[in-house]
């Protein structure tokens, strides 16, 4: 237990890119054509807040 909490203590908060982030990159890849939209903060966290209210709901 002391050992998984050493282990955390030692993570870079901020630093880690998720597979939301990574998917939203590769969304903007494969349908953009200007870029930046799909992995653009403010969509993503529109994105998010969707899903949270859709599962709040469910």
């Amino acid at each position: 237990m002391i050992r998984n909490m050493q282990e955390q203590k030692n993570q870079q908060i901020g630093n880690v890119k998720a597979d939301y982030y990574r998917n939203s990159v590769k969304m903007g890849r494969e349908y953009e054509k200007d870029g930046g939209y799909w992995d653009s903060n403010a969509e993503m966290a529109a994105r998010a807040l969707a899903k949270k209210q859709e599962l709040i709901q469910i």
